[in-house]
């Protein structure tokens, strides 16, 4: 007798030669779970074969579908991630003299420190001049007059220089 296993997780089929069983004699043996008697048909190109309901079948083998290219980036998405850049930007200026962040930087231009007062009024100019300039670039992508860039180092250039002067 002839046992015929399936292994649904990885579709796996084996036969197995049971000489010891008496195929008339159901009494001295137990069929194991995902196993039959019941002979497979022969293979079929592009299919796998189950065993479902006393029954084989054929089913197709799926066709992986390549991965698309990921979506491009709404307009709004890109606005998001030049302003985070840009911001980045001036964060990173504001970190070289120690200051948390831009913001803390510029909350130093009324200080009664003049080092500190000077710092922060740069910072303040620098922060308004960035983000006047990054407007601007806005405004000229918006208006069809600029291509759209991909990156912050498409616009570097048209940032003010980030520099202390002192």
């Amino acid at each position: 007798m002839k046992i015929f296993h399936y292994n649904p997780d990885t579709l796996q089929l084996a036969g197995e030669d049971r000489a010891d069983l008496d195929p008339l004699d159901h009494s001295n043996w137990l069929v194991p779970a995902f196993a039959t008697t019941v002979e497979p048909p022969a293979a079929q190109a592009g299919k796998t074969i189950h065993f479902v309901d006393g029954a084989w079948m054929f089913q197709d083998i799926p066709v992986p579908q390549p991965e698309l290219p990921p979506e491009a980036p709404t307009a709004e998405q890109l606005q998001r991630n030049f302003a985070a850049a840009i911001q980045q930007r001036l964060d990173v200026f504001a970190q070289t003299r120690n200051y948390d962040n831009i913001l803390s930087a510029c909350t130093y231009a009324t200080s009664t420190v003049p080092k500190f007062k000077t710092e922060g009024q740069a910072c303040v100019n620098l922060r308004d001049a960035t983000w006047a300039a990054a407007y601007d670039i806005l405004a000229k992508v918006q208006a069809g007059k600029r291509p759209m860039p991909t990156s912050i180092a498409d616009i570097e250039a048209d940032l003010p220089a980030a520099a202390w002067l002192a």
